[in-house]
């Protein structure tokens, strides 16, 4: 019986990443953020700090975004999503630890701290999924204690420079 539950959940998981795939897809030329280039890097501000961070904005780059690496290459990685929703991550094949960070406009609507990267050979079925409360255009990841680190609060405000 368990075994046939693992199965639909997988199904039901991998069914949503495929839809989520392709809702990016047909949104992607109205995204508004498209004149910055896939992993193109760029400067923010949030709580007085300067980051610098990798942007992705492709349904590619956001659905691989930080798996599979050894490090961030950066302050960290954003994700500019082609339209509000609240998105839905996973920690599938990451190497460490993250912060994220759901962002709304210029403000930031919700934080998720000390996010563990998965032991090796996870399931995907057995991967949490992480989510804002409210809709989000965009998640920035940061290394793993960077929200306290750096005392980000929701209300803050993103500022590209």
């Amino acid at each position: 019986m368990e075994s046939v539950n693992s199965k639909k959940l997988f199904f039901i998981v991998t069914l949503f990443f495929m839809v989520f795939l392709s809702f990016l897809l047909f949104f992607q030329k109205s995204n508004p953020n498209s004149k910055i280039k896939d992993h193109q890097k760029i400067t923010l501000q949030i709580a007085e700090r300067k980051l610098e961070v990798e942007v992705v904005n492709t349904p590619e780059s956001i659905t691989r975004g930080l798996s599979a690496r050894e490090q961030l290459g950066s302050d960290g990685m954003l994700f500019i999503l082609p339209q509000r929703v609240i998105p839905r991550f996973w920690m599938k094949d990451m190497r460490f630890n993250l912060d994220l960070l759901w962002i709304d406009g210029d403000k930031i609507i919700d934080l998720t701290a000390n996010v563990p990267a998965p032991k090796p050979n996870t399931k995907l079925q057995d991967l949490p999924i992480y989510s804002p409360q409210l809709p989000a255009d965009k998640v920035l990841e940061l290394k793993s204690s960077k929200i306290k680190e750096l005392g980000i609060k929701t209300g803050d405000k993103l500022l590209f420079l």
